[in-house]
């Protein structure tokens, strides 16, 4: 039996939600990445501190980003 293997993946239109492990530097920029790219996108982290510290990251990062992108779309 020969399996095409283009049918063992996903599409990306079929992604919804993003699951990240790990709330440290790679594990935030990538949560940033992903909602920032339009996906429900869940952050774990054995860590709460971790997790906390993320969140208040984040929300800051995502600000700049879309700060950044309202100028730019405005050509200023």
């Amino acid at each position: 039996m020969f399996v095409n293997p283009s049918d063992l993946f996903m599409k990306l239109s079929e992604i919804s939600k993003v699951g990240i492990v790990g709330a440290g530097t790679m594990g935030q920029g990538i949560a940033i990445s992903c909602a920032l790219a339009g996906f429900e996108t869940i952050l774990y982290d054995v860590n709460t501190e971790g997790i906390d510290r993320s969140t208040k990251s984040n929300s800051k990062g995502v600000a700049a980003i879309s700060k950044q992108r309202k100028t730019k779309s405005a050509g200023l």
